[in-house]
């Protein structure tokens, strides 16, 4: 059904949290799109922006965003879903053919300090990058610091959210000087 969709460019699986009573397990169970979910998304030529916020999406299911297609990708919305560092080390090699993204998210990830030489390397050379939102995620002072060399060569960013990310002195000043020399 999704192949006859040909103008269809924009995509939105985002998925509601459900009960505040609901289990992990119940959640993810109930959730998880996985790798042959995200692989017939693939099939809509047309599709620039998705947005598949909260569904659980396992380590095979992101690889699979850089499959033959995702090249075209614009904004790309992967927020609460519970990546971690192997999360994060799998949004970078899946992103890595995605070079016109505008807009990524990858808030509420569950993201450690240890994750910034991956979100380091995800965000290089992302000139076009607009809207960055790394928010709601445990990056500290040394994920700050990484994330921080990438940001000065985003030229045309103009919004960034990074609330809660607990940077402490040496991550904010980190950060601070990056924002300063991008302009």
């Amino acid at each position: 059904a999704l192949e006859s969709m040909a103008s269809l460019t924009r995509l939105d699986l985002r998925v509601w949290r459900g009960p505040e009573g609901m289990s992990k397990e119940a959640y993810k169970a109930r959730n998880a799109l996985g790798a042959k979910g995200t692989k017939s998304l693939w099939r809509l030529a047309s599709l620039t922006s998705i947005d598949i916020s909260g569904v659980m999406l396992c380590g095979a299911g992101m690889e699979r965003l850089g499959a033959p297609g995702s090249e075209r990708l614009t904004r790309v919305d992967l927020s609460m879903n519970s990546l971690g560092m192997e999360g994060a080390a799998a949004a970078e090699r899946a992103l890595r053919g995605c070079r016109g993204l505008t807009a990524i998210d990858l808030s509420s990830n569950h993201l450690p300090s240890s994750s910034g030489g991956a979100l380091s390397a995800m965000l290089a050379d992302r000139q076009s990058l607009q809207d960055l939102r790394l928010g709601n995620n445990d990056l500290k002072a040394e994920g700050a610091v990484a994330v921080a060399g990438a940001l000065e060569q985003m030229e045309r960013l103009t919004q960034l959210d990074l609330r809660n990310i607990f940077l402490k002195a040496e991550g904010a000043a980190a950060l601070a000087g990056a924002l300063r020399r991008m302009g």
